[in-house]
């Protein structure tokens, strides 16, 4: 019983990660297209006072990385 209790309150806490993940990243998708300048996504990213930090994964490589959210903490694992 408290097993199957965990395991719906588990999806169902999934789904709402995955619905907050999808709505953060909306605005992302629909105003920064494929083939985008790297000059246009910062301006972009300043325009809207979005916090990111550059990263080099490697030559060739270059890429934005920005927190859009955070896993909420559990039994055995941080947030």
């Amino acid at each position: 019983m408290l097993l199957s209790a965990w395991l719906i309150y588990s999806k169902l806490a999934e789904r709402r990660r995955e619905a907050v993940y999808h709505a953060a990243m909306a605005p992302f998708q629909r105003e920064l297209r494929l083939g985008i300048t790297r000059a246009d996504v910062e301006q972009y990213l300043h325009s809207r006072g979005t916090n990111y930090n550059w990263v080099n994964f490697g030559q060739d490589a270059e890429t934005y990385v920005m927190v859009i959210g955070e896993e909420p903490g559990s039994l055995v694992c941080a947030s």
